[in-house]
């Protein structure tokens, strides 16, 4: 039977949030095609945030924004130790390695602020270590081995769990030079390395060393796997500005890969452009054109397939014949109260797996089957 933790029930009943309150971590784990926290499935929605350890300034920008981020469903962000484009010709100096692989302690601790505000907030955080056309700061193969072995060492240490690894952007990508992350036939020993430091730790490393799914470029995904970087449609010169086109096309995008059970992570210059202090910029924006530039339709619309896609819609009100006085039905509440608090969870969670239907079973999409999807209903509407 699943379980959630009395830090949660405490928290959640007491009328604190839950960033307030230091729990353990719970597990991030990968079964069935699915990706769970602690016992929970979590939402299908991610956001690239690569650059967000550039400074302490840019660190604390993204943490002002995740209660944000999570409220649209978005609970997984993806985080580089080596940093990412600041825009079309440069790259940011962010390096968590030294050259034979040890940390860079100022990076390591501005990651750890960022995980623990994840942890705090139940959000997760997705670790990349590669990047392509920093790995030459790696001295040879021996210390890129080093170096996934004690970013792992690192998580595992101070009880990151919430996490898993995508430990290089874009294998195959031309910017690579060290021989271990080229050749994909030898993979296999990156993924060996980090298992020996801990072998719990969700991984991927390449389509050739992996959890069982695929992460990868793209635009969308489907049964368990991950496009864990959206095939990015604004330029750098004008982050947050799209075609007409390419907005219905990222909806469309986001919606099928939800429809069919993939994982998506949002990726926009917007949120990685790095060229001056103004970016990258982690809350929603405009609308996505040139007088309001912003990623607010995808955030809206994650939002809103999360609990609607697929879904009957909901009754408003009890039928007119019921003896029970008509009330409004909030999506998430299984009891009618109009709240979607922890008591709704709890009835979400004992009829979890079970083919029932109705809201008051915690079928909350009335589909006839109480699942993850009925979960991240609860989960973007709580109200506390």
């Amino acid at each position: 039977m699943f379980l959630i933790s009395l830090a949660f029930i405490v928290a959640i009943s007491s009328g604190f949030l839950i960033r307030d309150i230091k729990a353990a971590t719970p597990n991030l784990t990968y079964s069935n095609k699915t990706f769970y926290l602690g016992e929970n499935p979590i939402t299908n929605f991610g956001l690239r945030v690569t650059n967000s350890l550039l400074n302490d300034t840019v660190a604390d920008r993204l943490i002002s924004n995740l209660d944000s981020m999570k409220s649209y469903g978005i609970q997984s962000v993806s985080i580089s130790l080596q940093g990412a484009r600041a825009d079309e010709n440069t790259y940011t100096d962010i390096n968590a390695f030294n050259s034979d692989g040890s940390l860079n302690s100022t990076i390591m601790n501005r990651l750890g602020r960022i995980l623990s505000a994840l942890d705090s907030r139940n959000m997760v955080g997705v670790v990349i270590y590669f990047y392509q056309a920093k790995d030459q700061t790696l001295a040879n193969d021996t210390a890129v081995l080093n170096a996934a072995k004690n970013a792992t060492k690192y998580l595992k240490d101070n009880g990151f769990n919430n996490v898993w690894l995508n430990v290089i952007n874009e294998p195959g990508h031309g910017g690579f030079d060290k021989a271990i992350l080229v050749d994909l036939t030898r993979h296999p020993e990156i993924y060996n390395a980090i298992k020996s430091v801990n072998p719990n730790v969700v991984t991927h490393v390449s389509s050739s060393a992996n959890d069982g799914f695929s992460a990868r470029t793209g635009t969308t995904s489907s049964n368990g796997n991950v496009v864990i970087e959206y095939a990015r449609a604004d330029e750098y010169s004008s982050p947050g500005v799209f075609t007409s086109t390419e907005i219905s096309t990222i909806k469309n995008n986001a919606a099928s890969s939800f429809k069919n059970g993939g994982y998506w992570f949002w990726h926009a210059a917007w949120h990685q452009k790095a060229d001056n202090s103004a970016f990258p910029r982690f809350d929603k924006g405009g609308n996505g054109t040139f007088s309001s530039p912003g990623v607010a339709f995808i955030w809206d619309e994650i939002k809103r397939i999360s609990v609607n896609i697929n879904a009957t819609p909901l009754p408003t009100q009890r039928p007119s014949n019921s003896t029970v006085p008509s009330v409004i039905i909030k999506p998430g509440d299984a009891n009618g109260d109009g709240k979607v608090n922890i008591q709704d969870y709890t009835v979400w969670l004992s009829h979890f797996g079970q083919n029932i239907s109705g809201p008051v079973n915690g079928d909350f999409n009335n589909n006839g089957k109480v699942d993850g999807i009925d979960f991240v209903t609860w989960f973007v509407n709580y109200t506390g």
